[in-house]
C-alpha cells in the first residue's frame, strides 16, 4: 500500500474515533443533572428568585443555628450561606421572596434551651446581606407575600397553653422596609388564597366543631366580607386560577371548585384518600392533585381535572408517593416530587422527580434522586428545576450516569453511586439536556 493511501486510512480512522468520542459526549450531556450539593443540616423550604437567578434554601438542625443558602441556578454554584439568627430547635421555619423590593424573608423557630427567640430575618436577595431581624411568636410555619399590597405575613403556631392547642398568630411586615406593621390572632388551620384579578381574598378556617370548615370571601380593596359559608370539611390546600376566576380547595378526598367572584361552590370531584397537594396550570386549564397513601396499602397517583368544569380527566398511577407539585407553565411541564415507597424495613426508598405533560397529564419521564425528595422550585428564566431532598438511611446519591440503562452502565463499568446517610441535599436539573 502506498504512503498516500495509508495516510488517508489513518486520517479516516482518527476522524471516526473523534466522531465516536463526540457522540459519547453528546450522550453524556443528555443527563439532566447539573449538580447536587450536600448539606449537613436538615432541609427546609426552597424558593427561586428569577431576577437574580438564585435559589434560596433554608436548613436547620436541633440545637444549632438556622442557615439560608443561595445557589446560582445556572451553574449550581453555592453563592453564600449565612446564619439567620435563631436556633430552630422546634424544627419549624419558612421563607418567601418579595420580588419588587428584592427582599428575602426567612422565619425560623427559637430554642428555649439556649434562650433564643423565634425571628424573621430580612435579606437583600442580590447580595445576601442581613438588613433587618425581628423577634416573632414561636413556631413559624408560613411566609405569605402579597406583592400588590406590599406586605409579608408570617404565620406562627404561638405558645400553646397548658393542656391546650396553640391559638395561632399572624405577624405582618412592610415588604419594602421590613418594619413590623401589626400582629393579629390567626387560627392555625387558616388557609388564605388571593385572586388579584377578581379583587378577592378567600379565607378558609376550621369550624367551631373542629370538623367542618368556614369560608369567608373578602373584598381585597375594602376589606368588606362578601360571603360567609360553612363547608363540609376544612381544606388542606388551595390553589387559584386567576384567568378563569376559579378557586380549587382540596379537602377530605374531594376537590371543590368555587367562583372567585362570589365564593359560590360550583362543583366537587372525588380524588380518593391520601391527597397531599394541588396545583393549577392556567395556560392548559388543568388542575393536578397528588395522592400519596404511603403505608395505607394504596398506590400513589396524580389526578388531572378540567379547570373550567372540575371534571376528572385522567389518573396517572405511580409506584411511589408524590407529595409536592409545581407547574412550569412556560415549558408545559408539571413536576411532582416522589418520596418513593416503603421497603421491608419501613424506610422510604426509590425517590425521584416525576415530570408530567401539563395538558394531558401523561408521564414524560422520571428522574431518580437520592434521599427523600420534598420541596421543588422552578426558575422559568433558565429552565432549571431545584429539588430539596431530606436524608434517608442508605439513600443512593445521584449520579451523572443515572440516565444510562443499568445493564449498559455495568457493561461500560461506569461508577456506581455510593450509598450513605446524608443530612440533605439540593439537586439542580436541566430538562433541556
Amino acid at each position: 500500500m502506498r504512503r498516500p493511501a495509508l495516510a488517508a486510512l489513518v486520517a479516516l480512522a482518527l476522524l471516526a474515533s473523534v466522531a465516536g468520542l463526540a457522540g459519547v459526549a453528546r450522550q453524556r450531556d443528555r443527563s439532566p443533572l447539573v449538580r447536587t450539593i450536600q448539606f449537613a443540616q436538615s432541609m427546609g423550604p426552597v424558593t427561586v428568585d428569577p431576577r437574580t437567578g438564585y435559589a434560596f434554601v433554608l436548613t436547620w438542625s436541633p440545637g444549632s443555628t438556622g442557615q439560608v443558602s443561595a445557589l446560582d441556578t445556572r451553574t449550581g454554584r453555592l453563592i453564600r450561606t449565612i446564619a439567620v439568627g435563631s436556633a430552630p430547635g422546634g424544627g419549624t421555619g419558612a421563607l418567601g421572596i418579595d420580588h419588587p423590593s428584592g427582599h428575602v424573608f426567612v422565619a425560623v423557630d427559637g430554642d428555649a434551651a439556649t434562650g433564643t427567640a423565634a425571628s424573621v430575618t430580612m435579606l437583600a436577595a442580590r447580595t445576601m446581606t442581613v438588613l433587618r431581624r425581628t423577634a416573632i411568636a414561636p413556631a413559624p410555619i408560613g411566609v405569605t407575600v402579597d406583592e400588590a399590597a406590599g406586605s409579608v405575613t408570617v404565620t406562627s403556631l404561638g405558645a400553646a397553653p397548658a393542656g391546650g392547642r396553640p391559638g395561632g398568630i399572624a405577624t405582618i411586615f412592610e415588604a419594602a422596609t421590613g418594619r413590623l406593621a401589626r400582629v393579629v390572632g390567626a387560627p392555625i388551620d387558616t388557609i388564605v388564597a388571593e385572586d388579584p384579578r377578581a379583587g378577592r381574598r378567600f379565607i378558609f378556617d376550621r369550624g367551631g366543631d373542629g370538623r367542618r370548615g368556614v369560608l369567608s370571601v373578602i373584598d381585597a380593596r375594602t376589606g368588606r366580607i362578601l360571603r360567609h359559608a360553612v363547608l363540609a370539611s376544612t381544606p388542606s390546600a388551595v390553589t387559584v386560577d386567576e384567568g378563569r376566576q376559579r378557586v380549587f380547595a382540596l379537602a377530605d378526598r374531594t376537590v371543590t371548585t368555587f367562583d372567585a367572584r362570589t365564593g359560590r361552590p360550583l362543583c366537587s370531584a372525588p380524588v380518593g384518600g391520601g391527597a397531599a397537594a394541588i396545583a393549577v396550570d392556567a395556560r392548559t386549564g388543568r388542575v393536578f392533585v397528588a395522592r400519596a397513601p404511603f403505608g395505607s396499602g394504596g398506590l400513589g397517583a396524580i389526578m388531572t381535572l378540567d379547570a373550567s368544569s372540575g371534571r376528572p380527566l385522567r389518573t396517572l398511577t405511580l409506584t411511589g408517593n408524590p407529595t409536592t407539585l409545581a407547574v412550569d407553565a412556560r415549558h408545559g411541564h408539571v413536576f411532582a416530587t416522589d418520596a418513593g415507597r416503603l421497603d421491608g424495613r419501613g424506610v422510604l426508598a426509590g425517590g425521584g422527580l416525576d415530570v408530567l405533560d401539563a395538558r394531558s397529564g401523561a408521564l414524560v419521564r422520571r428522574i431518580p434522586l437520592g434521599g427523600i425528595p420534598g420541596e421543588v422550585a422552578i426558575d422559568e428564566g433558565t429552565g432549571r428545576i431545584v429539588v430539596a431532598s431530606g436524608s434517608s438511611s442508605g439513600a443512593a446519591l445521584p449520579s451523572p450516569w443515572d440516565w444510562i440503562p443499568g445493564r449498559l452502565r455495568r457493561a461500560l463499568r461506569l461508577p456506581v453511586p455510593s450509598s450513605r446517610t446524608v443530612g440533605g441535599s439540593v439537586t439542580l436539573l436541566d430538562l433541556s439536556r
